[in-house]
């Protein structure tokens, strides 16, 4: 059935015994529900963890673009739910659905082990996403999830904002190019004003525009954690996100550099007050450069924390 553990070589002694656990409980499901067997999914398994040769590399169990059959998504259920070695979870392309993602959500709701789980660019829309706040909402040891080009919609969005009121230890936030609009984007807006530990957000592609983005620049006033939001290819006014960037920048901790994806529109909106030279340009990072005046002839000091200026060019 599968690979047959003699077949494997395994240099991880931790890799193997993972194995072990994820091939009888795979065994076990197949006798309870035998058509539902899947041969290539034991394979996957047995070749992603064959290859680990340290406890770094086990950290991570990576089946991204393997489509997960059902049988496989209910192994993993089990297998999460007790302690294992596995921090790191990803997932993404493996045509998960709403009702993967509602058992998935299980797992996270009671796991102390799981860190990082990356579901992107799967089928996961607002009943899946209704599933997986609900596990965050309890789970305090996840500190990255990214559910990018998933169909959340402005529905799912919420439910992942109403999570932002009570986890305490998510860091980073994948949401791009999930439908959120507008709606979604004020509802993470009020989640970001109670949320003190969340570093990293994505909203890139959301067709987020005017309500969306006033909203979220009212909410950076009093959000003091946020260091980095992506925004590219949402049709917000240069005013946003000049109140935006310079919420970005006060949150910075010092000799820290601003890094945000506007593809340009920050820098037009914010005329001279931020430069950028050749080899900034091409790491996308906006330095402050004090002393200009903003639109309307009215001075800009630099935020606290805020990095120096680059020197200004000498003569050719």
């Amino acid at each position: 059935m599968g690979c047959q553990l003699s077949a494997l070589s395994f240099e991880n002694p931790e890799a193997e015994g993972i194995y072990r656990l994820i091939r009888d409980k795979y065994t076990s499901l197949c006798k309870e529900q035998p058509r539902l067997k899947n041969r290539a999914f034991l394979s996957m398994i047995g070749r992603e963890l064959s290859g680990k040769h340290n406890l770094d590399q086990l950290l991570q169990l990576n089946l991204s673009s393997f489509p997960l059959p059902p049988i496989g998504m209910q192994t993993l259920h089990e297998v999460l739910k007790v302690p294992t070695g596995i921090v790191s979870l990803i997932l993404s392309r493996a045509g998960l659905s709403d009702t993967d993602a509602e058992l998935l959500s299980c797992s996270i709701k009671t796991s102390a082990t799981l860190r990082d789980i990356d579901l992107s660019e799967n089928g996961i829309g607002p009943v899946g996403f209704q599933h997986l706040a609900t596990s965050l909402s309890h789970n305090q040891c996840i500190n990255r999830v990214m559910l990018n080009y998933n169909p959340g919609r402005s529905e799912g969005i919420a439910c992942m904002a109403h999570a932002l009121h009570t986890n305490q230890t998510l860091i980073h936030l994948g949401l791009s190019c999930t439908q959120a609009g507008d709606q979604g984007a004020c509802h993470l807006a009020a989640g970001l004003q109670n949320n003190r530990q969340l570093r990293y957000l994505e909203l890139s592609e959301n067709q987020i525009g005017l309500e969306g983005g006033q909203q979220m620049a009212v909410a950076l006033r009093y959000n003091t954690s946020i260091l980095r939001l992506l925004l590219e290819t949402n049709p917000i006014q240069d005013k946003q996100l000049v109140q935006i960037g310079l919420a970005l920048q006060r949150n910075l901790a010092a000799g820290e550099i601003v890094d945000l994806l506007f593809e340009g529109a920050y820098q037009q909106a914010m005329g001279k007050n931020v430069i950028m030279d050749e080899s900034v340009a091409q790491k996308s990072q906006l330095y402050w450069l004090p002393g200009k005046k903003a639109r309307g002839g009215h001075p800009l000091p630099p935020p606290p924390g805020a990095p120096p200026a680059p020197p200004a060019p000498g003569p050719a």
